[in-house]
Parts: structure tokens; C-alpha cells; sequence
């Protein structure tokens, strides 16, 4: 259930900020949630593998 809720945080952040596509990738020990468009990405969350759980900030800065 708690991943279930996280999701749709995840979700309507990305589409807060008119990235219709939310991606999870690992790096080596590091994890990154980022939305994105076809022509921005907007980070979202980026997580050490020592850190058990995230959370998603209420609102998103972008990097353009």
C-alpha cells in the first residue's frame, strides 16, 4: 500500500510539472526518480543505496 501512494505522489508531481513520463534509474549505489518531457528532465529525488526510503519533496526545482 505504501508503494502504491508513493507512486501516485510520484506521478502527480511529474505531472505538477508537465513531465508526462517518470522514470527510476540506478546508478552503481545511487537511485534517481526524474520526470521528464522530450526536451526537459527534472530530478526528483537522488538516493544513496544506505538510505532505506525516500521521500518526494513537495515541490520540484528544475534544471534546465
Amino acid at each position: 500500500m505504501q508503494g502504491q501512494v508513493l507512486a501516485l505522489r510520484a506521478r502527480q508531481l511529474a505531472a505538477t510539472l508537465g513531465a508526462p513520463h517518470l522514470r527510476e534509474a540506478v546508478l552503481r549505489r545511487h537511485l534517481l526518480l526524474y520526470a521528464h518531457t522530450d526536451s526537459e528532465v527534472s530530478l526528483l529525488v537522488l538516493k544513496h543505496e544506505r538510505q532505506l526510503a525516500y521521500a518526494l519533496p513537495a515541490g520540484a526545482r528544475q534544471v534546465r
